[in-house]
């Protein structure tokens, strides 16, 4: 993790020994903050065991037996309905801030580095309990630290396989990372099983059975990455003087290491590290006393109990100590790192300057430490614990009141005996009564302690309406009440705003210097629902960012409604060219994220990420493709005329030859009706000719051609023949006939 440096100072002009090292940190050490105690450790020391509720210090249990230990939860609960607004605000979505490029050139890689820089935080780092733990301290110790460090380590983790294959094997031994310790071959254990599943379709096993192998590797995991831890405010040392952690002249982190933590790490001098050696004001810490002593039994002992052959898991205190100084005797001090245990000077090395960043809710002008919100709701706490006391105390004497009785005069064993219709024997009539004493007000009580509630919430700026639980608010108008709540909020809303304009913004900031500085190789992360390379090294020289930490006004509620009514208002916007489909996408994805959806890629399509439009024609090219549409569509109307004309007259030709070919159907139909008719007649009149012939060559011809039929009647003129008896020889002879 850190570079061996050579201690001796043999070749650097007026460099400066350990000793001197030893004494300067020495110095700086004894001069900072919160050290040995002191007034700040011990306002945090209170602001603890008044967050826990615990009757010590100013809650103590009055000393007299039998009355009221009741301890008021102000602090815990103030700070606990703060937490959920003020966590959500930074963890509502995957992105907490966003790198804004200054440059146009610069917008892929802002984008790119705003998905990284959180991904490392939430991803690689647990980023919500690390934001958590960061405003909880805030709120309840002044300030919060949080430690952000590249951390380059490498660890050797121990792998055993069992029965591999020579595939396999080769596989594993092919990884850079991976160091064999033992290889053992042995026989295939299901070689023999192999065997009988082939004798029984009939067929024989390899006469060599196979090869498998039992390996035991060394595995070096990691290729450094960015570590961020959070700080106990009595573990950070920072000088007195100090406005801001980049303008002190001295921070610190005094924190607990084993020998073989120190070992492991690389550290030098480390076999000099005596049990004498260490610095234990770490561990006699009255902040960290104090916050143990809730639930263990041993505050004052650091360390887990070790045994003492085993010298390497024994706990020190060493100190990183974190100044400007100038070491190489140049006249320029320069940020320097000074790893100390006790009096043993571990490591010293050059650097960019302390890792911590820092928030705090109610900063004071000029000073680095400000105001928790614990600190402003202890007297409401302090007071209100006392009216509960007393009002409790007042209660319990009013139900068990004290009796008086005149010695001698009543039988003190009934009088002792409470019980339902019990007798006590009494000498003389007043010889027990009960006694005056002054009786409980719990109207006026109750009427302080809303006095005090008011007063608390006037002192945080947490109203009861911000948690939503005042039954006020039912008999009120809903405007009424939103503006309540809305004011009740402004002040989270403004320790908010505190909070990413301060830590967070140089949280981001040194989350992206560290990646850009020392990440030599891409890395592959899945960012909203895809896989994207990323490689901080193309960021080095692209530090012109601004940081824009994303704090939306008003609850989820209200900025969805916000956002409903901008979509509106974006619409008409986007039909006088003022809105495009990038603003429509960054007010979708506000919307998504505002509705509790963390990834609103998987609704709406990034605009960047759609294939790019093709570039606008040439006017020229467009009147051309006109002009030649409209000789094409004249042609094809043309076409289409001529088309339709010839359909037409090939229709009106059809329907001619139809005609035609029904008239000679019909002319040739009715001439070969006429020939039959004409062949059938002349057949008939043949035969009538046969008749007659035969008739008038046997009885002769009469005159005029009449003469007797072939059945002897007389014949009719022209050769018809007439029935017998003329036309109707029982009508008689008509007249004229």
């Amino acid at each position: 993790m850190f570079d061996d440096e050579d201690d001796s100072t043999a070749g650097q002009p007026g460099g400066m020994t350990d000793a001197e090292l030893i004494a300067v940190t020495d110095e700086q050490i004894r001069q900072s903050v919160a050290y040995m105690g002191g007034t700040l450790s011990e306002q945090r020391r209170r602001n603890e065991y008044f967050y826990l509720a615990q009757p010590v210090g100013e809650l103590s249990a009055p000393a007299i037996d039998g009355r009221s230990s009741v301890v008021s939860t102000d602090v815990a609960d103030t700070v606990e309905w703060m937490l959920p607004s003020l966590v959500k605000t930074f963890c509502g979505s995957d992105q907490v801030c966003e790198f804004q490029p200054r440059r146009q050139q610069d917008e892929a890689a802002a984008k790119q580095a705003t998905d990284y820089v959180n991904y490392v935080l939430f991803k690689q780092n647990p980023g919500f309990s690390l934001i958590y733990t960061w405003i909880k301290d805030a709120l309840i110790q002044k300030n919060g630290v949080m430690k952000v460090w590249w951390d380059a380590s490498r660890e050797d983790v121990r792998e055993t396989y069992r029965s591999i294959g020579e595939a396999e094997l080769q596989i594993l031994l092919n990884d850079p990372g991976v160091e064999p310790i033992t290889i053992t071959p042995k026989a295939d254990p299901g070689a023999h099983e192999v065997a009988e599943n082939l004798a029984a379709v009939g067929m024989q096993a390899p006469a060599a059975p196979a090869t498998v192998y039992d390996v035991v590797v060394k595995r070096q995991t990691g290729s450094g990455r960015v570590r961020i831890e959070n700080v106990p405010p009595e573990e950070f040392l920072i000088s007195h003087s100090a406005k801001s952690i980049d303008t002190a002249a001295f921070c610190a982190h005094r924190v607990e290491k084993t020998i073989s933590d120190l070992r492991a790490a690389g550290y030098a001098n480390v076999d000099e590290i005596g049990s004498d050696a260490t610095d234990n004001a770490g561990a006699m810490s009255g902040e960290r006393v104090q916050r143990r002593s809730f639930d263990d039994d041993m505050p004052h002992e650091f360390g887990d109990a070790q045994s003492e052959a085993d010298e390497s898991q024994r706990v020190v205190w060493i100190t990183e100590c974190y100044l400007r100084l100038d070491f190489n005797g140049d006249g320029i001090a320069e940020w320097r790192k000074i790893v100390r245990c006790g009096s043993v000077l571990l490591d010293h090395e050059e650097c960019d300057g302390p890792p911590f960043v820092s928030i705090t809710p109610i900063p004071l002008p000029h000073r680095f430490f400000g105001l928790s919100i614990a600190d402003l709701a202890i007297e409401p706490q302090k007071l209100k614990t006392s009216l509960l006391r007393a009002g409790l105390d007042g209660l319990y004497h009013s139900i068990n009141g004290r009796t008086y009785a005149i010695d001698g005069q009543v039988n003190l064993d009934d009088l002792l005996t409470s019980r339902p219709g019990g007798v006590v024997r009494i000498k003389s009539p007043g010889a027990v009564g009960a006694l005056s004493e002054g009786r409980p007000d719990l109207g006026a009580a109750q009427a302080m302690l809303e006095y005090a509630e008011v007063a608390k919430e006037n002192r945080t700026g947490f109203t009861r309406y911000s948690q939503g639980t005042s039954a006020q608010a039912l008999n009120q108008t809903a405007t009424g009440v939103n503006l309540i709540t809305n004011r009740a909020d402004s002040r989270i809303e403004l320790i908010a705003r505190v909070f990413a304009e301060t830590g967070f913004r140089d949280l981001f900031t040194r989350i992206l210097k560290l990646v850009s500085q020392y990440q030599d190789q891409a890395s592959m992360a899945r960012v909203n629902g895809q896989w994207v390379n990323f490689d901080p090294r193309a960021w080095r020289t692209q530090f012109d960012f601004s940081v824009a930490v994303g704090i939306g006004t008003g609850n989820k509620d209200q900025q969805v409604q916000h956002l409903m009514m901008l979509g509106q208002v974006m619409q008409q916007a986007a039909q006088i060219g003022l809105c495009g489909p990038r603003e429509f996408y960054n007010a979708a994805r506000k919307l998504t994220e505002s509705l509790g959806f963390k990834e609103p890629d998987l609704f709406f399509t990034d605009p960047a990420n759609s294939p790019p439009k093709p570039p606008p024609p040439n006017p020229l090219m467009l009147k051309l493709q006109a002009d030649q549409q409209e000789a094409a569509g004249k042609l094809a109307l043309e076409r289409e005329k001529a088309q339709m004309e010839h359909q037409l007259q090939r229709e009106r030709l059809e329907a001619e030859i139809a005609l035609k070919r029904e008239e000679l159907t019909l002319k040739f139909q009715f001439q070969r009706e006429a020939d039959l008719y004409g062949r059938l007649y002349a057949q008939s009149e043949a035969m009538v000719d046969d008749g007659r012939t035969e008739h008038n060559a046997a009885a002769g011809a009469a005159p005029g051609g009449i003469g007797p039929g072939g059945d002897g009647q007389p014949g009719l003129p022209g050769g018809v023949f007439q029935p017998q008896g003329g036309p109707d020889a029982g009508m008689g002879i008509q007249p004229g006939a």
